[in-house]
C-alpha cells in the first residue's frame, strides 16, 4: 500500500510543457501550410470559425442555428477557388462536425456516413499530399465512432474500436479497424502526440469498463475484455496492461492485484494517461476503504489535486469519496 501511496505522490504531481490539443493544432498546421497556398489560410481559418460556431449550438441544443452555419460553410466552399488540398481539409473536418450534429439529433445513419466520408478524405490527403498528422484525426474519427456506439449500447462495439486504435497508436497497423480506409504507408510513431491520443483512447476504453463493472452488462463487457486482450497481435503499452490487469483484478476480487494495477498504471505516467490512472485510483479507493480507511482518505486527496487538471470530468469520478 505504501508504494501506491508514493508512486500517487510523485506522479500526481503538476507536470510542464505536457502535449495537448494545442500541440496535434500547431504540428497539423505546421503540415497543412506547406501544402495549400498563402491565399487559402483566409478560407481556412473562416471556416475552421463557423464550424466551431456550428458545433457551439449543435451541443447547446440549437439544431436550426447549427445546420444554418452548416449551410453557410458549405456555400462558401462551393463559391470559392481553392487548391485540392485546402478543399480536402475543409471538406473532412466539416463533414467531422456535421457528424456531430447528426448524431446529437439522434439522425441515425447520416452520423456514421459523415464519419466515413471524413476518413476517405483524410486517406487522400495522407497518401496523395504527405499530410502526415491527419492520421490523428482519423483517430478522433475512431473515437467518435466508438462514442456513437456506446451511446447505441455497443459497447462491445465501443471497446473493440478503442482497443483497435490504442493498437494502432502503438504502431501495429494492422490493428486499423476500418482494413478499406488503411493508409498505404504510415508515419513514425512515438510522439508525443500520439503518446497523447493512445491515453485518450485507453481513458475512454476504461472508462466503458468502469461504468459497468458493477451493472448487469459486466459480465459481457468483461468478456469482451478477455477476447480483446488475449487476441493482442503486438505487445501492449505499459499502461494499457496495468489497465487490463487491475479490471480483471477487481473482477476476480483480487485486492493485491487491484493496488498493484493501480501502481503500475501511475508508474507508466500519469500525464500520458490520467483518465485511466484515475479510473484505477477510484477502484484502488474502494479497496482500501474496505482494508485501510486512512490511507483511503490519502488517496482521495491525492486525486481531488489531480482532477483540478481535467476541463471536463466524467461523472463517474465526480461521486463524492465516503467521509
Amino acid at each position: 500500500m505504501a508504494r501506491l501511496l508514493d508512486t500517487a505522490q510523485r506522479a500526481l504531481q503538476p507536470a510542464s510543457g505536457q502535449p495537448d490539443a494545442a500541440s496535434f493544432d500547431r504540428q497539423f498546421t505546421e503540415e497543412l501550410m506547406r501544402i495549400v497556398p498563402e491565399t487559402d489560410i483566409i478560407a481556412l481559418q473562416a471556416c475552421a470559425l463557423r464550424r466551431k460556431t456550428a458545433l457551439s449550438h449543435a451541443r447547446q441544443g440549437a439544431r436550426r442555428q447549427s445546420a444554418q452555419v452548416f449551410s453557410e460553410i458549405r456555400q462558401l466552399l462551393a463559391g470559392a477557388r481553392l487548391a485540392a488540398p485546402t478543399q480536402l481539409t475543409i471538406s473532412s473536418f466539416l463533414a467531422s462536425a456535421e457528424a456531430y450534429h447528426h448524431f446529437k439529433f439522434n439522425e441515425r445513419g447520416e452520423d456514421t456516413a459523415k464519419l466515413m466520408l471524413s476518413l476517405r478524405l483524410d486517406r487522400v490527403l495522407h497518401d496523395r499530399y504527405r499530410l502526415e498528422s491527419i492520421d490523428i484525426h482519423r483517430l478522433q474519427t475512431v473515437s467518435n465512432f466508438a462514442r456513437m456506439k456506446k451511446a447505441d449500447g455497443d459497447l462491445p462495439g465501443a471497446l473493440r474500436l478503442l482497443w483497435q486504435g490504442i493498437l494502432y497508436c502503438n504502431a501495429d497497423r494492422s490493428a486499423w479497424p476500418f482494413p478499406e480506409l488503411a493508409l498505404r504507408r504510415t508515419g513514425v510513431r512515438g510522439s508525443a502526440v500520439w503518446t497523447t491520443m493512445a491515453g485518450q483512447l485507453l481513458g475512454e476504453f476504461a472508462l466503458i469498463i468502469s461504468e459497468t463493472q458493477s451493472g448487469p452488462r459486466r459480465g459481457e463487457v468483461m468478456a469482451c475484455l478477455k477476447s480483446l486482450s488475449a487476441d493482442a497481435g503486438a505487445p501492449l503499452p505499459e499502461a494499457c496492461r496495468a489497465a487490463v490487469s487491475a479490471k480483471h483484478a477487481l473482477l476476480s476480487g483480487d485486492e493485491t492485484g487491484v493496488l498493484a494495477g493501480a501502481e503500475h498504471a501511475l508508474s507508466a505516467g500519469f500525464h500520458d494517461n490520467p483518465l485511466v490512472c484515475l479510473l484505477l485510483l477510484r477502484d484502488a479507493r474502494q479497496v482500501l476503504e474496505q482494508t485501510s480507511p486512512r490511507d483511503a482518505k490519502i488517496l482521495v486527496k491525492l486525486m481531488d489535486q489531480a482532477r483540478a487538471s481535467f476541463q471536463r470530468i466524467p461523472k463517474l469520478l465526480l461521486e463524492a469519496a465516503p467521509a
